[in-house]
C-alpha cells in the first residue's frame, strides 16, 4: 500500500508544475499541459500507468493464477486416474486463457485511446484549427473518454460471451432464482387455500347442529 502511494505522488507531481488552472488564452486552456514538454511528458504517463500497466500486470497475475490452478488440480488428482479426466480440466483452462485474452485486449485497446488522442494534441499544439475541427475532435475526445470506462462496465457481458463455465453458473443462478419465486408466490395461494378448507370444515358441525 505504501510502495503504492509513493509511486502514485512521484508520478502525478509533475501537475503542480505543468498545469495552470488560470490560463484563459487558447490553445493554453484550463486544465491543459502549459508547454509540449509537460504535455509529452503526461502523454508517457498516461501509457504507462493508465494503459500499459494495468494490462501487463493484469497479465502477469492473470498467467501466474492459471498456472498455480494447474498446479493445484495436478497434485489434488491421483496419477491413477485416466487421461479421460485430463480433458475437462484442459478444457476448463482454454475457457480461462480466452477469457483472460478477452478481458486484457478490451482493457489494452479501450485504455490506449486517451493517450493517442494527447498524443495528437501534441503534434498539432501550434496549430490553428477552425471551430468545426475543434468541434469533432471535442467529439472523438468524449468517444475516447467513453471507451475508456468501458471495460468496467462490460465485464459482464464478456464473461457472459466467452466463458462457458460462467455461463453454466449464470444459468444455475437463475433457475434456482426463479425456483425460489415460484415457491414465494405459491406460498399465499396455498396459505389461503388451507384457510379457507378450514374453516368451511369449522362450519359442517354447525350446519349438522342446526338441522
Amino acid at each position: 500500500m505504501i510502495i503504492m502511494i509513493v509511486l502514485a505522488t512521484l508520478s502525478w507531481c509533475q501537475t503542480f508544475y505543468c498545469y495552470d488552472a488560470s490560463l484563459q488564452k487558447p490553445p493554453l486552456l484550463p486544465c491543459i499541459s502549459i508547454n509540449k514538454q509537460c504535455q509529452l511528458g503526461n502523454n508517457i504517463l498516461l501509457i504507462i500507468i493508465q494503459s500499459l500497466g494495468p494490462v501487463i500486470i493484469m497479465t502477469v497475475f492473470s498467467l501466474l493464477t492459471l498456472r498455480n490452478v494447474q498446479n493445484s488440480g495436478s497434485i489434488v488428482m491421483p496419477s491413477a486416474l485416466s487421461s479421460t479426466s485430463s480433458t475437462p480440466i484442459r478444457a476448463k483452462d482454454r475457457q480461462l486463457i480466452t477469457m483472460l485474452l478477452f478481458q486484457t485486449a478490451l482493457f489494452a485497446v479501450c485504455t490506449v485511446l486517451v493517450p493517442f488522442y494527447n498524443f495528437y494534441m501534441y503534434l498539432t499544439f501550434h496549430t490553428i484549427k477552425s471551430i468545426y475541427r475543434l468541434t469533432i475532435e471535442n467529439f472523438i475526445l468524449q468517444l475516447c473518454i467513453f471507451f475508456t470506462v468501458t471495460p468496467y462496465a462490460t465485464a459482464f457481458y464478456l464473461y457472459a460471451i466467452s466463458g462457458e463455465i460462467f455461463r453454466r453458473e449464470l444459468r444455475k443462478y437463475f433457475v434456482e432464482l426463479c425456483r425460489k419465486i415460484g415457491i414465494q408466490m405459491r406460498l399465499p395461494v396455498e396459505n389461503t387455500t388451507i384457510r379457507l378448507v378450514a374453516q368451511a370444515i369449522r362450519r359442517i358441525p354447525r350446519t349438522i347442529d342446526h338441522y
